[in-house]
């Protein structure tokens, strides 16, 4: 079963890694009023992204098999990969900080351009950080609205926390940051694949660590991951606001012609 899940990611992260550069400088139209139009197709975007399509239906399949109780308190007794819950607990921790500072140098290694640098980059974190943490919000909302509880815990009056995980939904929304910072750098393809590999290997370690520790089910992490990164991607997308521009130059004949840029 572990295997199963680790092809779902891998397969996920293949599809993720065929993102293309584009030319425009991160974080320069970045903006907090995106319009109605380019809300709903950012939206729209988001949730046909492979790596919000295949987690959501990977983790509502472990749901629905009826196993996923047992299969979650079967991986915190063996531990297969850390070894021991408690191993399990902290390596979550070591690969989720690992997820916020490649985060972090994702953003430094953005292209903004040669001039107005230092607004650009601050505009464009603003935008990162407004995501991360409004992910970290839908968070602790599911949290309070689904009260499922933790595989390893007695059931007792408390509320239940096992769905959704902020390791999980942070550290893949990181994750998706970093695929789409990834798109505006000038380093070689190879490096920046490498750095988004990188970040998922973060994501899925701090995720998967959470399940060995008895603290979430495994469809609770890959649902967690797939809404993650539709929030991610959606205000990603929405509000730095650079899918389109418009040039104006000479034409062939000696008069104006405008040409609209959509990068993909």
């Amino acid at each position: 079963m572990p295997t199963r899940v680790l092809r779902v990611f891998t397969c996920a992260l293949l599809l993720a890694l065929t993102v293309q550069p584009v030319a425009a400088q991160w974080g320069r139209h970045a903006t907090y009023k995106p319009g109605w139009e380019r809300l709903r197709q950012s939206a729209v975007n988001a949730l046909h992204h492979p790596m919000t399509l295949i987690p959501v239906a990977a983790g509502l399949a472990f749901f629905a098999s009826g196993h996923d109780e047992d299969w979650a308190r079967s991986l915190n007794r063996d531990a297969p990969v850390f070894g021991n819950p408690k191993r399990a607990d902290e390596q979550s921790d070591v690969y989720r900080l690992a997820g916020d500072q490649l985060w972090i140098l994702s953003m430094l290694l953005t292209d903004s351009g040669k001039e107005h640098v230092l607004e650009n980059k601050l505009k464009g974190t603003l935008v990162q950080v407004g995501a991360v943490n409004a992910t970290y919000f839908a968070s602790n909302s599911f949290k309070g609205l689904v009260d499922r509880g933790e595989p390893a815990r007695a059931k007792d009056d408390r509320p239940g926390e096992a769905f959704t995980s902020n390791h999980a939904m942070g550290a893949f929304a990181h994750a998706s940051l970093i695929r789409e910072n990834m798109r505006h750098t000038r380093l070689a393809r190879p490096l920046a694949n490498g750095l988004v590999a990188a970040g998922y290997v973060a994501a899925a370690g701090s995720s998967w660590g959470r399940i060995e520790a008895g603290d979430h089910h495994v469809s609770d992490q890959l649902v967690g991951a797939g809404v993650a990164n539709f929030i991610a991607t959606f205000i990603n997308d929405a509000f730095m606001g650079e899918s389109m521009s418009v040039q104006v130059g000479v034409g062939p004949q000696g008069g104006y012609a405008m040409s609209l840029l959509i990068p993909f």
